[in-house]
């Protein structure tokens, strides 16, 4: 109980930190590129964010409870699970990058599109993240997740002062 409890308690800090570093980033952003290019940011990710859908299909909820109930079949399911989000991410981002010239987008947002497009061909990578939720050590998956926010957020500060457009912060 005390385990549920700990790791609750550090999923629930853990997406107030994440969130509010979020919140944070967006400001930036949106003070940084005015609201015409926010506008644009804003098309490439709501436009992507359909296709990221596509790229997993919820394989890492599947893989969790596989393993549960199979750890010793762990390095087998993991490595299924890598190559099928691998492929799904990459078709998903060939979909994408196609359906975009279908929208005939500004050239900008195509490029930016494409930008973003790379980012989610590797989300394969976020697969041994399963483990540490398999064997409920939350501890270790937020800390991943509150690094990669707080990198998202130095990126963010550090484009904002670089005076970019938004197609630098699309890579963020």
């Amino acid at each position: 109980m005390q385990r549920i409890l700990r790791n609750t308690v550090v999923q629930w800090i853990g997406s107030a930190l994440s969130k509010i570093m979020g919140l944070v980033a967006i400001l930036i952003i949106t003070q940084s590129l005015g609201s015409e290019q926010f506008g644009k940011y804003n098309l490439v990710f709501s436009f992507l964010s359909f296709f990221t859908l596509l790229s997993s299909f919820g394989i890492q909820t599947i893989a969790i409870r596989e393993i549960a109930i199979n750890p010793t079949d762990a390095p087998v399911i993991l490595g299924d699970i890598m190559v099928s989000i691998g492929l799904f991410s990459f078709l998903s981002g060939i979909l994408c990058i196609a359906t975009s010239h279908i929208f005939q987008y500004e050239l900008d947002i195509l490029i930016a599109i494409k930008i973003a497009t790379i980012s989610m061909c590797f989300s394969f990578l976020m697969v041994p993240q399963v483990i540490f939720n398999v064997k409920l050590q939350m501890l270790h998956t937020v800390i991943g997740n509150l690094l990669r926010d707080f990198t998202i957020l130095a990126f963010a500060i550090y484009l904002s002062r670089t005076k970019v457009g938004f197609q630098s912060y699309v890579w963020v």
